[in-house]
């Protein structure tokens, strides 16, 4: 398994703009995490695929049920639904991945003013969950981080205790045949 990253309760791992190859990543360290204690997948971007986990497991160990059955997986489609499903994972053990939850608050339905209140409640909630648990959390593209108010990212950055840079792709003109 080739990232590795080792987490512990009131870590903060924030991964800022994550391109396709830094969400393999990340979902190798939930794997990851899974071997060792039991892991919360909360995802607003509507990105995780668990079958993904499934056949990671399966290279690592014939035995994957007991694995699997340590990752909990939660989606949330509005910032509403965000904050009632961050207020309901009460102090985790283990990891917790906090998945593109930002995407949520892009609805321009929703005022800013509300909007702030709301992100200032998810701020809230991570440092709770952050008191027994890791926290892992990731910003999807830059559109959702031109939404986070400045002083919040902020706020992020100065409590994490790494930051993911973004994996850019290098695109060739090459084509290799094998």
């Amino acid at each position: 398994m080739e990232p590795t990253l080792t987490l512990k309760p009131g870590d903060l791992i924030l991964s800022l703009d994550a391109y396709k190859s830094q969400k393999l990543v990340i979902n190798d360290l939930v794997v990851q995490a899974a071997f060792q204690s039991p892991v919360w997948v909360l995802d607003g971007g509507n990105r995780v695929a668990p079958y993904h986990f499934a056949r990671r497991i399966r290279q690592l160990t014939p035995d994957i049920y007991p694995i699997l059955n340590r990752i909990q997986i939660a989606r949330a489609f509005t910032c509403f639904q965000v904050i009632t499903l961050l207020a309901q994972t009460q102090y985790p053990e283990g990891v917790v991945f906090i998945l593109d939850i930002l995407n949520t608050f892009e609805d321009e339905v929703i005022p800013t003013h509300q909007r702030n209140f709301l992100l200032g409640q998810v701020l809230t909630h991570i440092a709770r969950l952050q008191s027994t648990a890791a926290v892992c959390l990731t910003i999807g593209r830059s559109e959702t981080l031109e939404l986070l108010p400045e002083q919040m990212l902020a706020q992020l950055q100065k409590r994490a205790s790494r930051i993911l840079q973004p994996v850019i792709p290098v695109l060739s003109n090459e084509l290799k045949l094998l």
